[in-house]
């Protein structure tokens, strides 16, 4: 479903891709450095700077994304040979988040092969059969490193988390492809499923296209979305940019989630908004103007997901404020199961 607020965030979505373009740069001239830069120099800059603060998702992502090009080329030369790679390793290459509690060893390399007699392991290195793959489906990120594109990646994917993750790793996904320059990226995945063949975690795939939404920002919001609707609240426009409202700097102010009829939305804050000075300054101006223009903001922190109470209480909060602005709202008070919020017909199921 593509958000109708979309066109007003090109100019947005132009400096992203620029900015992607020029870490796809950066990853080719940390290529460069680290062909001469000795072992122990570069195992140290794997390790975490425990002095540091905590830094913004896309921060995480970029180092997170240097490191692992930097194992992948390790790989690469004690196997004197090229590698493509995939699942968690290809996620963490394209700088998108890697879903919590994955059945996946998330601290080995994962390499991919069609057939089994090519699969290459190590002791750092799980190998995988991926058949559906072919040579338009690799992206060279090094002369000897290869990735597997995001759509195959994302198909590879759904069966090493739950739905509800891996909904969220769709967003991701879909975030990242709206970056690259991609248009529409909920209908190019939903023409790679039509044009692939049956494999394992297809089904998956189709229902997480069905509770995808464009321009979410954090897993985290995904899953504040996805408590919400299975409580029956209805499902929010996402990153939706307020009209007429812009921070002094002349940049639109945007919502996490927003219920524009009822003046109401909801915020989901990460551990940045409150130790980033700028963020919380921004925030603050933000919320306050929009308070003055008539906007109730929920502000949500993952105290709100941690368990089964805590979601309840959370959506109905929610579902309390658009039934008092107007919103007719079918309250559950036990979550409904993700599946049954899909309908997927019986001839597709394949």
């Amino acid at each position: 479903m593509r958000n109708p607020n979309h066109k007003q965030h090109s100019q947005q979505h132009s400096q992203q891709h620029a900015n992607h373009r020029q870490h796809t740069d950066q990853l080719r001239h940390t290529n460069q450095q680290h062909t001469t830069r000795p072992k122990q120099a570069a195992q140290r800059t794997t390790q975490p700077n425990q002095a540091n603060p905590p830094t913004s998702m896309s921060d995480d992502l970029a180092a997170r994304c240097r490191d692992t090009l930097r194992r992948c080329i390790d790989e690469t030369q004690r196997a004197d040979r090229h590698i493509l790679f995939g699942l968690t390793t290809a996620l963490e290459l394209h700088m998108v988040p890697v879903p919590e509690e994955c059945s996946l060893d998330t601290t080995k390399l994962h390499s991919v092969a069609s057939i089994r007699g090519r699969r290459m392991n190590s002791t750092t290195m799980v190998a995988h059969v991926w058949a559906e793959f072919d040579g338009n489906a690799q992206v060279q990120l090094t002369p000897t490193v290869y990735t597997l594109d995001l759509m195959h990646t994302w198909a590879q994917m759904a069966r090493f988390v739950d739905l509800a993750r891996f909904v969220a790793l769709t967003d991701a996904i879909v975030l990242r492809m709206m970056m690259d320059g991609h248009d529409d990226p909920l209908r190019r995945l939903h023409d790679f499923l039509e044009r692939s063949s049956s494999f394992a975690g297809k089904l998956f795939c189709r229902m997480a296209l069905q509770l995808a939404r464009m321009d979410v920002r954090s897993p985290q919001e995904t899953m504040c979305r996805l408590v919400l609707v299975r409580h029956g609240v209805p499902c929010p426009e996402t990153n939706y940019v307020v009209p007429g409202m812009t921070f002094r700097s002349g940049a639109e102010m945007t919502l996490d989630m927003a219920w524009p009829s009822a003046r109401v939305a909801v915020e989901y804050d990460g551990d940045h908004h409150r130790t980033d000075k700028r963020q919380w300054r921004r925030d603050r101006e933000k919320r306050e103007r929009l308070r003055l223009d008539g906007w109730i903001v929920f502000v949500v922190t993952a105290d709100a997901l941690r368990d089964d109470d805590s979601r309840a209480l959370f959506a109905f909060r929610v579902a309390r404020l658009l039934v008092g602005h107007g919103v007719p709202v079918d309250f559950h008070v036990a979550a409904q199961p993700l599946r049954k919020l899909c309908r997927i017909p019986r001839k597709t199921r394949r």
